[in-house]
């Protein structure tokens, strides 16, 4: 590495080949040549390389350039990575390498023997953040920092490991999410593709070691919040980066490691260079090469038909995740706002993301805007604040998509009012309790009993005159045997429901066996109360046996936010959602919209994560926010099925932004 005239100049090796690599100190961009041009150019190196002017500030590009990854000025760590590295030699950078690649295996054959468990807590980890159980979910988000924290400070060790320098580190907010940033742009500088392509993995080693150590911390700890948390960041810190970091369609981690393996530094520029060239050209048509220009690439070669599929692959995947994104955040902005928001927003992003993607002529973020740039500024800046006005002021449509519960017309829920076993036979449901059975075949012998004595008496009076007052007597006791046998067979039979014309049972949300039960293989009651396999087991009093409604006919009981409660009326348009049908298909009508908020919720739509709910209230399933219940009537070309949750969209009347912003101010500030 050497220096000229203020510019750092370095010879590093590619693929197939050894280029210069020119840096400029003062707006931190890098220069390449190949040896023949950096020959002709090295006596006279400053007039070849653009120099900033005298006074050159560096600026950041806007933040709305680039919405989806906003980054804050950072600070200068190399202080804090000196210090890491005399750690680091303390330890032996060999002994602290096979530490790791050690760590790596055994927490790997922790997690394969382990496997199914393993599985079971990841699951239910998620079921818990997507729920939001406080704790856990704050816990967890914390973790996944500490993991980014990770990711960013083994990138900058395995630069200043190499010789290079860590520039800067701050803070990204990418998709909202903060996260950390490590500028290690002189890994340009080594000479070697070793270092280089080390430098690039340095944050999935650095994830990887952290996933590690989750593994024994999960190993090694009983359920709870620690144990989910570490379950969830082996994820979190293995697959997920892999899958994400590694890919190399996009500039992370895989993209430099590509870039520096196949020796083509700009490999995103280039490619997409390659990819309009070739296209110019087969527009142009094969005879007339000169007619599309000069083509820099030979598309017969294999370096050429690379970068021509490296830019098809890359930008079809940049297109998947942008629309994905930018749907995720329309239907976002719909359910909270409304579609009048949703759409401007959603369109304006796309455009900055196409914009940013087709743009000819960048200026680089480390270069002042020229005229040219300010002027489309304004105009982005005009078309922007007409867009703010429109959906400020402009009446749209509204929607919002809560949880709904289908019911049964009519229906009524059924409970064991006693302990015992079930069974259905026909239009009726028993429940057998063996104690109200005993006392019902006690007072029947107690009947008998009595009958007989009474018959004895009848017939011993004939021959003897003072047995005539026992018959009083024994006639008395049959009267109130009689009673007690009639009160104990009533309550017997109330122990059965029959169910009505046209109304049918239908099975209560099965019982799942616990983890507990699973351990030790000694199961209680799963499944429904009717099946065959709990035939005779014994149901507790209270347990929920099902409900009892209507064959065909159904309604829908939604679950309203309070903020949204104000805008739904009677008589409103709703559309149901139902796998398999277009949308649309399933519509009705609002038919009425309870007075005070529910205190509890149908295990179905708390187990369906739409509506947070306190665990602490057990079983009652207390929402966490006011929450009304909403009965709608439905028009559906099939019979639904009963007790299923789906998502339905209520439209409710036209509103402004603005007056929604507006209310939002006064419910929440005193003025």
């Amino acid at each position: 590495m050497s220096t000229s005239d203020s510019l750092v100049t370095s010879e590093i090796s590619l693929a197939d080949r050894a280029v210069w690599v020119v840096k400029e100190p003062v707006s931190d961009q890098f220069y390449f040549f190949e040896q023949d041009e950096f020959e002709a150019v090295r006596k006279d190196l400053p007039r070849h390389v653009p120099t900033p002017p005298p006074g050159f500030i560096k600026r950041r590009p806007p933040w709305w350039s680039n919405p989806l990854a906003i980054r804050v000025p950072g600070i200068d760590p190399a202080g804090l990575l000196d210090r890491c590295l005399v750690w680091i030699n303390a330890v032996g950078q060999q002994r602290l390498k096979w530490l790791s690649v050690a760590g790596v295996v055994f927490a790997l054959v922790i997690v394969l023997m382990n496997l199914g468990r393993f599985v079971d807590d990841v699951s239910q980890a998620t079921s818990s953040m997507l729920a939001f159980v406080t704790p856990s979910w704050f816990a967890f988000m914390i973790a996944i920092a500490v993991v980014k924290v990770c990711h960013e400070l083994a990138h900058g060790i395995a630069c200043h490991l190499g010789g290079g320098k860590c520039r800067e580190m701050g803070v990204l907010f990418l998709l909202g999410v903060p996260c950390l940033y490590c500028d290690v742009s002189d890994t340009w500088l080594m000479p070697r593709r070793k270092q280089r392509v080390l430098v690039s993995a340095a944050g999935m080693i650095g994830e990887l070691l952290l996933a590690s150590v989750a593994v024994f911390v999960w190993a090694f700890t009983r359920d709870g919040s620690l144990h989910d948390v570490a379950a969830m960041i082996v994820v979190v810190a293995s697959v997920s980066t892999l899958a994400f970091n590694a890919n190399p369609l996009m500039r992370y981690d895989g993209y430099f490691m590509l870039s520096d393996w196949v020796g083509i530094p700009n490999l995103a520029q280039e490619s997409t260079v390659a990819l309009r060239e070739w296209i110019g050209h087969r527009v142009a048509g094969d005879g007339s090469r000169e007619a599309s220009g000069d083509v820099s690439q030979d598309f017969t070669t294999g370096n050429g038909r690379f970068l021509v599929c490296y830019a098809i692959a890359s930008g079809l995947y940049r297109l998947f995740v942008w629309s994905a994104i930018v749907w995720l955040i329309c239907g976002f902005t719909s359910q909270a706002i409304g579609w009048g928001a949703a759409i401007p927003i959603g369109g304006l992003l796309g455009w900055l993301l196409l914009r940013r993607w087709f743009a000819t002529g960048d200026v680089s973020a480390d270069q002042p805007e020229g005229p040219n740039q300010s002027g489309y500024g304004a105009t982005w800046m005009g078309l922007a604040a007409v867009a703010c006005v429109f959906v400020l002021v402009i009446p749209m449509p509204q929607s919002f998509r809560c949880m709904a519960l289908v019911r049964p017309a009519s229906e009524r829920m059924v409970y064991a009012r006693a302990t015992g076993t079930v069974q259905q036979d026909g239009d009726e449901l028993h429940v057998r309790d063996w104690r109200l059975e005993l006392r019902e075949l006690a007072a029947q012998g107690q009947v008998d009993e009595t009958r007989a004595a009474l018959k004895a008496s009848e017939i011993a009076r004939l021959s003897d005159p003072e047995v005539v007052s026992s018959v009083a007597v024994w006639r008395q006791r049959l009267l109130v045997s009689t009673k007690q046998l009639q009160a104990a067979a009533r309550r017997v039979a109330g122990l059965s429901i029959r169910l009505g014309e046209n109304e049918t049972l239908f099975d209560p949300p099965p019982v799942v066996a616990s983890r507990e039960e699973l351990r030790t293989g000694r199961f209680g009651r799963t499944g429904s109360p009717l099946e065959p396999s709990n035939a005779n087991a014994m149901i507790p009093v209270g347990t929920l046996i099902g409900s009892v409604g209507d064959v065909r006919e159904r309604t829908v009981s939604a679950f309203v936010p309070g903020h949204w409660i104000e805008s739904v009326a009677v008589g409103q348009r709703i559309v149901l959602a139902y796998p398999g049908l277009p949308t649309g298909s399933i519509h009705g009508r609002v038919q009425s919209i309870s007075d005070d908020p529910v205190d509890a919720l149908p295990l179905e739509v708390a187990a369906s994560g739409w509506v947070r709910w306190d665990p602490a209230s057990g079983q009652q399933r207390s929402p966490l926010e006011p929450h009304f219940e909403v009965t709608m009537e439905i028009d559906s070309p099939i019979v639904l099925p009963a007790r299923l949750v789906s998502p339905v969209r209520i439209h409710v009347d036209r509103g402004t932004l603005g007056g929604r912003l507006r209310d939002a101010i006064q419910s929440t500030f005193v003025f």
